[in-house]
């Protein structure tokens, strides 16, 4: 073996192969940005989810619902809206000959996610009372 045949590698070399390192590592940081960003999504999904999912149980359990639209902040990240309203059906019978009458309830979760607005809809119908 002559004096050559155990040299390293050159500068060049070196410059190249960080310079592959870098971009493979950039975009694996993108990748598991962008997971990260989607699992915090969809964790926030969930969580007005289940503030809607509450709402609407809550109206069920106390079962005499009013009509009329009621807004409720959960924290200073979440904002909810029941909306309560007589049902319509034509073919029904004369609202006056029920007991019980039909209502429909919409639970919508609002907040706000880097700016864009973002929000979860429920509805269900309900009988209640007559008032």
């Amino acid at each position: 073996m002559g004096r050559n045949a155990c040299r390293g590698f050159s500068l060049l070399e070196v410059l190249v192969a960080f310079s592959i390192l870098v971009i493979v590592l950039g975009r694996l940081f993108q990748v598991f940005g962008g997971g990260l960003r989607a699992a915090t999504l969809g964790d926030r999904y969930t969580r007005a989810t289940l503030i809607a999912e509450s709402k609407l149980a809550a109206l069920m359990v106390d079962g005499d619902a009013i009509e009329g639209v009621y807004t409720d902040e959960q924290d200073e990240f979440y904002q909810s809206q029941v909306t309560v309203s007589a049902y319509e059906d034509p073919g029904a019978p004369p609202a006056g000959s029920l007991s019980l009458q039909p209502l429909t309830v919409k639970v919508e979760v609002s907040w706000l996610d880097d700016g864009m607005p973002r929000s979860v809809s429920l509805s269900t119908m309900v009988l209640s009372t007559r008032q």
